[in-house]
């Protein structure tokens, strides 16, 4: 029943407020990290069994690097085209 209450309670806040910037930011950073670590708890305990620290290493990096790209295309693109590569991206996972 809290569950129920709370998603209503909230419902009727997030219709009648309208989050700033940085509330709509942080919020969205808080939904990638837990993205990332779902994602990581998955992969990582494969790692782990298979004792290859090369492959952390350069599955990291290669990580790393895609992530900078895409916020790199992100800056480049505006308006619309940039949501629907994002979404695309996210789609291809």
């Amino acid at each position: 029943m809290i569950p129920a209450v709370a998603a209503i309670i909230s419902a009727a806040v997030a219709v009648n407020v309208r989050p700033g910037s940085t509330l709509v930011s942080a919020i969205q950073h808080f939904a990638a990290g837990v993205v990332f670590v779902a994602a990581a708890g998955e992969i990582l305990p494969d790692f782990m069994h298979r004792r290859s620290p090369w492959a952390r290493v350069i599955g990291g990096a290669i990580g790393i690097v895609t992530m900078l790209i895409v916020k790199h295309l992100g800056a480049l693109a505006k308006g619309a085209i940039s949501l629907l590569t994002v979404i695309c991206i996210d789609i291809r996972d």
